[in-house]
């Protein structure tokens, strides 16, 4: 493989490697704000149930009114503990995402790694050639200068 070949598929693999850290870089945003709406949401709907209750504990309240303020401070509560849920399932994904962000990362760093040194490698090698080259020159020269 030449060096512009093997250049160009370096910066190939390189390009999809950033495409692939970009991608994940994405999700890993999305989940982020998914996260911080279902912290907000969950917050908004504790203060709801909590200011709700508060505002009918010194209220009068006959039987009927009595059991459907249970019924209803029932029904929040069990929004609240479906959103704690949901919350909890989104830090875990979130925890998902983020450790597929670091293995995407590591990689990348890991292939820009390779590349450096193959890099040096094919500096050296044409270093190399070309020191050869020049030895050979003034091995012909000096031979040609003794005859």
């Amino acid at each position: 493989m030449s060096p512009a070949d093997a250049r160009k598929r370096f910066s190939s693999l390189r390009a999809l490697t950033a495409l692939d850290e970009a991608r994940t870089a994405t999700e890993l945003g999305a989940r982020m704000r998914h996260l911080r709406a279902k912290r907000a949401e969950l917050e908004r709907m504790r203060a709801y149930s909590e200011e709700y209750r508060s505002s009918q504990r010194h209220a009068a309240l006959d039987g009927a009114r009595w059991r459907n303020l249970q019924s209803f401070t029932a029904q929040l509560d069990s929004v609240v503990s479906q959103l704690e849920s949901e919350l909890d399932r989104c830090v875990r994904s979130l925890g998902e995402e983020m450790e597929r962000w670091r293995r995407v990362y590591r990689r990348g760093k890991a292939f820009d790694g390779l590349v450096e040194q193959y890099r040096r490698e094919l500096a050296a090698a044409i270093e190399g050639a070309e020191q050869r080259e020049l030895d050979e020159r003034a091995a012909r020269g000096s031979e040609a200068a003794e005859t």
